[in-house]
């Protein structure tokens, strides 16, 4: 328990599983109220709009025009697309979010987008498939420096215990533009064809007149003081993020093995229906949908490590269910709910590392988060792949799901320094100067009155 009059926090012998203050009780409402956050926010709608739509148009000239072929193949292509911006960019787009302005990253970034949806457009009415390629691959990696420059700017316009539903808004209207861009996509492919890319390059082009309004100060460049690499490493051993990144990764690389067991099941016993790998795949969408949009709930209620340990826990149970279930249709809900628990795992982990990463590092350091889990992932996939074929997949998912439980009791072990960073999990956060509001709803800005709270990390 704490007096947070006096500021003074005294330790108890007996830890609380729960939140017992309703301190992280935080409203959506009131995000959008400050109006940096809301800019960026409305920038990446309409950016993933505009993407998700020249990313259906293409995949409607060049990319899947046909749909034949086994659900393990169709799973290797996507280890293989996803791998191109995951390897190539992903290193880069840390080092890019701390050595420039992340403002600048963001407004520059939408204007190349506007560049490579033309370059697309030039490409599909030329018949150039080699240059509708190549600017694809760039597209992919230009997304992934704009996805870690706007993810690590996002701690710098809401307050310390807001990150979780910051990141859930931004993961909410990602999930909406998808759906959006996706349908504004196959109307304007039924309707002008390759003609569409130049509304997907008019939507960057607004996207990058939105975000240049963002006045607050987002990191980066001449507006921190970049760390340098010995610093960076040597943060990386600090007990939150390497507690997030060991707990996040160990997960998403079970959930790979999964994936690709259940994809080798519901192949064979459809016929290698090309239907097996979609179907899979929505039931995952769904679930990290509900999870992202529930990570609020679980980082208000539980402590972390609580929240960690019945996550593991729920997906060990998933996991022996499903194994021991013959209905290929259980393969799918079993995924839909795995991926939901690790949406909430996810979201919680963001926040960690989005509230304690070094100051002048935290580009680099989401950046490697962010590699590590995904990374870890496609090696998952390629485990199951090669090992699903000379073994029983069933067989697989029930050692994935014992793996589960021993990680959720080594979770419970593994520190999180909870007694030497008490100043980290219990600590008065002041509102900082740039979480800007509405000037008709409140002030101009918030101004710096502490406010007792407890940190999400």
């Amino acid at each position: 328990m704490s007096n947070w009059k006096s500021g003074e926090v005294s330790r108890g012998p007996h830890p609380s599983f729960t939140r017992s203050d309703n301190a992280l009780r935080v409203r959506r409402s009131t995000l959008l109220r400050y109006a940096d956050f809301r800019r960026l926010i409305i920038a990446q709608f309409v950016s993933q709009v505009s993407d998700a739509a020249g990313t259906v148009i293409l995949a409607g000239i060049v990319l899947f025009l046909s749909t034949d072929g086994p659900a393990t193949a169709q799973l290797a292509a996507m280890i293989s697309t996803s791998a191109v911006p995951l390897v190539i960019a992903g290193p880069l787009s840390g080092f890019v979010a701390d050595r420039f302005s992340r403002r600048s990253i963001l407004f520059n970034g939408q204007l190349l987008r506007v560049a490579l949806a033309l370059a697309l457009l030039i490409g599909s009415l030329l018949g150039l498939d080699a240059l509708l390629f190549v600017t694809w691959a760039v597209a992919l990696c230009v997304a992934k420096i704009l996805y870690t420059a706007r993810y690590a700017s996002i701690r710098h316009l809401v307050r310390r215990h807001e990150l979780v539903a910051a990141d859930s808004t931004s993961l909410t209207m990602g999930t909406i533009a998808g759906v959006i861009g996706g349908i504004l996509g196959a109307g304007l492919l039924w309707s002008i064809g390759s003609i569409g890319f130049v509304l997907v390059a008019l939507g960057h082009a607004l996207s990058a007149l939105v975000v240049r309004r963002v006045t607050a100060s987002t990191g980066g460049g001449r507006e921190h003081s970049m760390a340098g690499w010995r610093e960076f490493f040597d943060h990386l051993t600090a007990p939150k993020l390497r507690y997030a990144m060991v707990t996040t990764g160990a997960l998403r690389l079970l959930l790979g093995v999964v994936l690709a067991c259940m994809v080798s099941i519901g192949s064979s016993a459809s016929g290698h229906s090309p239907s097996v790998f979609a179907t899979i795949m929505a039931a995952s969408g769904l679930g990290t949908f509900i999870g992202t949009n529930t990570a609020e709930w679980v980082n208000e209620v539980f402590n972390r490590k609580t929240a960690v340990i019945l996550i593991y826990l729920g997906t060990a149970c998933i996991l022996v269910i499903t194994a021991v279930h013959t209905r290929p249709v259980m393969h799918f809900v079993g995924f839909g709910v795995c991926s939901f628990l690790f949406q909430n795992l996810r979201l919680c982990a963001d926040a960690t590392i989005q509230s304690n990463s070094l100051s002048g590092a935290g580009g680099r350091e989401f950046a490697l988060y962010d590699i590590n889990h995904n990374l870890l992932f496609l090696v998952g996939i390629l485990i199951g792949l090669v090992s699903s074929p000379g073994m029983d997949r069933r067989l697989i998912i029930a050692v994935c799901g014992f793996l589960s439980v021993f990680g959720g009791i080594a979770s419970l072990f593994l520190s999180r320094g909870e007694v030497s960073d008490d100043d980290e999990d219990v600590r008065t956060t002041r509102v900082d100067t740039h979480c800007q509001l509405d000037r008709t709803s409140q002030t101009a800005r918030l101004r710096s009155k502490p406010t007792a709270v407890r940190a999400p990390g």
